[in-house]
């Protein structure tokens, strides 16, 4: 369920959208393997899709695929700490 990726340094990001968590995955000085130290969540969760990073936060919007779109349907984007 990997969709989102980002690398801040040595760590990798991997948002994975239908289980609504990030893997934390620490690269090796290479850069082309690693292990998943972490997983972050959050109850605001709703089908994050992307990522990106500011000072020590992610920010992930949520797709919201389970509902449907109306005019007054709602997205927001989420806040973690990193």
């Amino acid at each position: 369920n990997g969709d989102g990726l980002l690398v801040v340094g040595r760590t990798l990001y991997v948002v994975q959208n239908q289980l609504n968590r990030v893997a934390v995955v620490e690269l090796d000085p290479s850069g082309t393997s690693g292990e998943v130290v972490e997983h972050l969540t959050s109850p605001e969760f709703q089908v994050p899709t992307t990522v990106d990073a500011y000072a020590n936060s992610l920010f992930l919007p949520n797709a919201r695929f389970g509902t449907t779109p109306t005019p007054d349907t709602t997205y927001q984007v989420t806040r973690i700490d990193r």
